[in-house]
């Protein structure tokens, strides 16, 4: 297989989310949105101040995470909301990871300025289902929450019903600087989902893009990223949806 040479410099685009504005605002500033399971949600928080994330109406936090340990992270337990900012040495833009008490998953992604202390409030859509059990007899959902939810069950390493999951160590050969191998598969009828680790084996920063992989392979409908930029020796997943071939 011809092996390419990857390009730098590359713009970051986040795909299959909603994306919402930033919201500069003032002292104590709210930022508000309406969220669903699965959504992206582009923030401005205090690079010096703490900033607050609350779930509306009576939904808690039930956990806050960045897989690279950006974040220093203050839970109030009591209230169900979390008090953080990013750890110095954390890149300008960032992402993390939060999940309420409504079962919902979403990834923030945080551009750091100059700001006073911010307060991120995300109000869920599925809000008035709290803790009820899931219907097994419904339809199948849209493409886009049927996508979604393969997307966070590959990312939390999680089984998903109507899908079979297998472990995998298949090299790949893509570009000169990086190492890439799919680690995941999880086959369902319509859509197949991948995950890639993927290894900056040069001595210099790495950048990627997500529509870089749209030709990876046949019948890709979606790609995700964990991390946009790998440091040299470092490495990060690739999450790839494709539409099942049927015969």
């Amino acid at each position: 297989m011809c092996l390419l040479k990857k390009m730098p410099n590359l713009n970051v685009v986040l795909v299959l989310a909603i994306i919402l504005a930033y919201s500069l605002g003032a002292a104590n500033a709210a930022q508000e949105y309406d969220v669903e399971d699965g959504d992206i949600i582009k923030v401005t928080i205090s690079k010096t101040d703490l900033s607050r994330l609350v779930i509306g109406g009576e939904g808690r936090l039930d956990r806050v995470w960045s897989r690279d340990g950006y974040l220093d992270l203050e839970a109030d337990v009591v209230h169900g909301e979390a008090f953080f900012r990013a750890k110095p040495g954390t890149p300008n833009v960032f992402s993390f990871f939060v999940k309420d008490d409504f079962g919902n998953t979403y990834t923030v992604t945080a551009l750091q300025k100059h700001v006073p202390s911010q307060t991120i409030l995300l109000n869920p859509k599925n809000s008035t289902g709290k803790n009820l059990p899931i219907n097994k007899n419904v339809m199948p959902q849209p493409m886009k929450k049927t996508v979604n939810s393969l997307f966070r069950a590959m990312f939390l390493n999680e089984n998903i019903n109507g899908y079979l999951k297998e472990d995998n160590n298949e090299p790949v050969h893509l570009w000169l600087e990086t190492m890439i191998s799919m680690k995941q598969v999880y086959r369902g009828r319509q859509y197949r989902g991948e995950v890639y680790e993927i290894s900056n084996v040069s001595d210099s920063p790495v950048e990627f893009h997500e529509t870089e992989f749209f030709d990876f392979g046949e019948s890709v409908v979606a790609v995700g990223l964990e991390q946009h930029n790998l440091k040299p020796q470092s490495k990060t997943r690739i999450f790839v949806v494709r539409r099942e071939e049927v015969l």
